[in-house]
């Protein structure tokens, strides 16, 4: 960050991956004066209130996230002491972990430290313990609010689905649908993640739009989630440099995105910033995997009420 801010003299900078780097990265980002556009991550770092003038978002946060999947699993009929967690060591998973517990409470329910969490080490698959510390739990958990890499995850689901198959495994979206979609065994089942964009055969102008470029730039790239993201960030990223009238530069690139308000990039929702909001939508899409296939969830599917 240092480097392509007082080195390359970069005006912005876009997509910065991770909960961790954004914990080291938002700091610097405020002292330089220097835009940290579309990160990564849902991480509360880069949602100040009142906004940093100097971060802005696309996605929702973990929290959004997190809160989403509470009221609906929920809603299914699991009760909260029949939830658990899953995540990996780091500010990524304390993000995920403190957003699912915080919305348990505002349910009503705040035992949260009685809930069974296990953890893995970034960068590792070493989830072995974890699955083990949750077929030894004394009450068996219905569901599991994932916040992971995909790679962990999937070792996971797949260790645990074999000793618990009714489990459903609730993935926050940073482990990415595609990526998990590849690693886990075909059979792999009860599998959802929350997603920051649509599915991607739903056909939204903005859709169409990124495949008709993927296939014309980098052909043998395949569609995922995560690129989409991307591809939709740089969208709204140009809207608001287009909007400058004079010189752009550090400032003046803030103030046109500032003034993006109920854009139509062609994602279905409108997009809008002001001095008072830096995050661009509120919206969640949710997927899931089963039997190797990636389908539009429905909370009906969980049916957990007629199974008990």
């Amino acid at each position: 960050m240092r480097e392509m801010i007082d080195q390359d003299n970069v005006l912005a900078i876009i997509g910065n991956v991770g909960t961790p780097t954004a914990i080291v990265t938002v700091p610097i980002t405020n002292q330089k004066k220097t835009l940290l556009f579309g990160a990564f991550s849902g991480g509360d770092v880069l949602r100040a209130d009142p906004p940093s003038r100097y971060v802005m978002n696309y996605r929702p946060s973990y929290a959004d996230e997190t809160e989403k999947l509470i009221a609906g699993i929920l809603n299914s009929g699991i009760k909260a002491e029949e939830i658990a967690f899953f995540t990996q060591q780091d500010g990524f998973g304390n993000a995920g972990y403190l957003g699912a517990t915080n919305a348990l409470k505002r349910h009503g329910y705040h035992d949260t430290d009685k809930l069974w969490h296990v953890r893995y080490s970034r960068n590792s698959l070493n989830v072995e313990g974890a699955v083990a510390t949750l077929l030894n739990a004394s009450i068996e958990p219905k569901a599991i609010i994932m916040a992971g890499s995909y790679a962990p995850s999937a070792r996971f689901i797949e260790l645990l689905q074999q000793e618990l198959p009714e489990i459903w495994f609730f993935n926050l979206s940073f482990v990415g649908s595609y990526a998990l979609k590849a690693s886990l065994p075909k059979d792999a089942r009860h599998v959802v993640v929350t997603q920051v964009v649509p599915d991607m055969r739903s056909h939204y102008p903005i859709i169409d739009e990124y495949l008709a470029n993927l296939k014309r730039y980098s052909p043998a790239l395949e569609p995922n989630d995560i690129s989409l993201e991307g591809y939709i960030v740089a969208k709204i990223f140009h809207q608001g440099v287009i909007g400058i009238a004079g010189e752009i530069t550090k400032e003046s690139i803030i103030d046109g995105l500032e003034q993006l308000h109920k854009n139509d990039i062609g994602l279905g929702i409108p997009i809008s910033f002001s001095k008072q909001d830096h995050q661009a939508i509120d919206k969640l899409w949710m997927i899931t995997i089963d039997q190797g296939e990636l389908e539009p969830f429905s909370w009906s599917k969980l049916n957990i009420l007629q199974n008990q």
